[in-house]
C-alpha cells in the first residue's frame, strides 16, 4: 500500500486537476475545495455544495484520499 500513500490525494495540497479525479468532484467543486482550505478532516467536504453524505461516502470508498 506504499504506492497508495504516495499517490493519494491530499485535500490541502492537491491541484485542482488532481482533486478532479475524485468521484463526484468536477472542476468547479475542485476549485471550491481549494478555496475551502485548510481542511482539518476529509468529512468536512460535506460543506461543499453538492457533496452530501452519499457522495462523500463514494469519495471515501474510492481509496483516493490520503488518510
Amino acid at each position: 500500500m506504499a504506492s497508495q500513500a504516495r499517490d493519494c490525494i491530499d485535500l490541502n495540497s492537491a491541484s485542482v486537476e488532481r482533486l478532479d479525479e475524485l468521484p463526484h468532484v468536477g472542476p468547479a467543486r475542485a476549485e471550491d475545495i481549494v478555496r475551502g482550505r485548510p481542511w482539518a478532516s476529509p468529512d468536512e467536504l460535506t460543506r461543499i455544495g453538492g457533496i452530501g453524505s452519499g457522495r462523500f461516502e463514494d469519495i471515501q470508498e474510492s481509496g483516493l484520499l490520503c488518510r
